[in-house]
């Protein structure tokens, strides 16, 4: 009975957490591989004007380039967005 408890909560909580749907303000390609393209996924304040000096936070994912993506920043990107600053996800 534990078990299902646990799993049912494990299950709703997996499934509220991606309730919210972040979608970056705009992305800039930073460098191009062979492989691929990498870019920035940038996150503006609601504020934001154009030429404005605002505070900026970048995230990077580790994994040595070959694992994870930008997205898991999303929701901290978002969040710092809130606060007035630009938040970047590598």
């Amino acid at each position: 009975m534990r078990r299902l408890i646990s799993l049912s909560i494990s299950i709703l909580f997996y499934l509220s957490s991606g309730a919210q749907s972040y979608i970056p303000d705009d992305t800039l390609v930073y460098k191009t591989t062979q492989e691929t393209e990498l870019s920035l996924h940038l996150f503006y304040p609601n504020d934001q004007k154009s030429g404005e000096n605002r505070a900026v936070v970048i995230s990077f994912f580790g994994g040595g380039w070959v694992g994870g993506h930008p997205r898991q920043f999303y929701p901290q990107s978002e969040y710092f967005a809130s606060l007035g600053m630009v938040a970047i996800s590598a």
